[in-house]
C-alpha cells in the first residue's frame, strides 16, 4: 500500500487489486470509520435488545405480548447478523474485539440471569446458540 498526492493535492492511499488500482481517499477512510462505529453500535444494541427480550419472555406475559417479544427477538437476530457480516468484511479484527467486548458486558450486566456463560450470538428458540 502506498500514499500519493493527486493533482488536487488530496493525499490518497492506493492498493493494487485484481481489476487494477483502487484509490481510497482520506474522506473514504473517514466514511469507513463512521460505518464501523455504526456497525459496532448496531451489534451491541441488537445483541442486548435480544437478551432483554429473552429476559422479558421468561416472565408470565399475555400471549400477544409473548408473540411481540418473539418477533423482536427475530428482528434483533437478523439485524445482528447483517451488521456482523458487514463489519467482518470491513474489519475482521474489529469484529472480533467488538464481540469480545459484548460478551464481557453481558457477563457484567446480565450476571443475575440463569445463564452466566452467555454467548453473544442470539439463540434459536430451542436454546441452542446460532453461529
Amino acid at each position: 500500500m502506498g500514499a500519493e498526492l493527486t493533482k488536487d493535492n488530496e493525499v490518497t492511499k492506493s492498493t493494487l487489486g485484481k481489476k487494477g488500482r483502487i484509490m481510497i481517499t482520506y474522506s473514504d477512510i473517514g466514511r469507513l470509520e463512521e460505518m464501523t462505529v455504526q456497525l459496532e453500535a448496531t451489534l451491541t444494541q441488537s445483541s442486548f435488545g435480544y437478551e432483554y427480550a429473552v429476559l422479558n419472555l421468561k416472565k408470565e406475559v399475555p400471549f400477544a405480548h409473548r408473540q411481540l417479544l418473539l418477533d423482536q427477538m427475530e428482528e434483533h437476530k437478523k439485524v445482528y447478523f447483517r451488521a456482523r457480516e458487514m463489519l467482518g468484511r470491513i474489519d475482521p479484527n474489529k469484529l472480533t474485539s467488538v464481540e469480545e467486548e459484548i460478551v464481557r458486558q453481558k457477563n457484567v450486566l446480565l450476571q443475575d440471569s440463569e445463564d452466566e456463560n452467555r454467548s453473544i450470538y442470539p439463540a434459536n428458540h430451542s436454546g441452542t446458540t446460532l453461529h
